[in-house]
This record gives structure tokens, sequence and C-alpha cells, in this order.
């Protein structure tokens, strides 16, 4: 019974070991702006932004809980592809929030969230998980 005990415990540290962690890349802050260029129509608005984020925004209204959903085409940090964002209104304040749900192409792997200001700027931190590059 020890003997089987010792082989389990060693099998067991065999296999701890062999696990290689994977680890997110470092945050990057990011930062910009955005203009709106279509107001709303049937519920979306198209907006440019610049900064960190460089292309075209097509925000569209999910329901009356305040939520939007974001599809961005352009570049982020210099890589091209396409994002999709949880937008959350400004509501009674002066900022809304903005996390990346996920990406295509150079941006599949991209994650991070961040705020937008009513003043049309945004700030925030990304990063590349390597997850998404397994399809997990």
């Amino acid at each position: 019974m020890k003997k089987l005990t010792s082989l389990a415990l060693l099998v067991f540290l065999i296999i701890l070991t062999a696990i290689v962690p994977v680890h997110a890349s470092r945050p990057t802050p990011v930062s910009g702006y955005f203009e709106i260029t279509v107001p709303r129509v049937d519920d979306c608005e198209i907006l440019q932004v610049h900064g960190y984020f460089d292309g075209e925004l097509a925000e569209c209204v999910r329901g009356a809980g305040g939520s939007s959903v974001g599809y961005f085409v352009g570049t982020a940090g210099g890589y091209e592809g396409t994002l999709v964002f949880n937008l959350v209104s400004f509501g009674h304040t002066d900022f809304g929030q903005w996390t990346i749900l996920e990406g295509t192409r150079e941006l599949a792997n991209l994650r991070g969230q961040g705020v937008s200001y009513t003043d049309g700027t945004y700030d925030g931190h990304v990063h590349f998980n390597p997850r998404a590059q397994s399809g997990e």
C-alpha cells in the first residue's frame, strides 16, 4: 500500500511539472479619441476612432438596458482585424465602459477593457491572450 501511494504521488508530481503555465502579455495602456460620423439610425451610429484603436466602430443598441454592442474594423496597436465590444452607456455619468469580447485576424487574441468619456476620449488597458491561440 505504501508503494502504491508513493507511485501515485510520483505520477502526480510528474504531471504537475509537465504543465507549462501560459500567461497573457503584460497589459498595455491605451488611449485615443472618437467622433460620431453618422448619427443614430435604426439603433446604430457610426464612430471614427483614433489613437490605439484606429478605424470605424458601429455602435448598436441592444435594448433598454443601457448596453450596446460595438463592431470595430481597423487596427489596434498597428495590428489589423475586427473586434466586438460590449459597451455600457454613459447613463447619468460622464463615462461609459467598454470591454473587448472577441476579435479576428491579428486581433483574435486581443482582450481588454476601459472607459469612454463624454468629451470624446477613451482609455483603458489591453493585452494579447495566448489562450485564444489554442481555440479556448
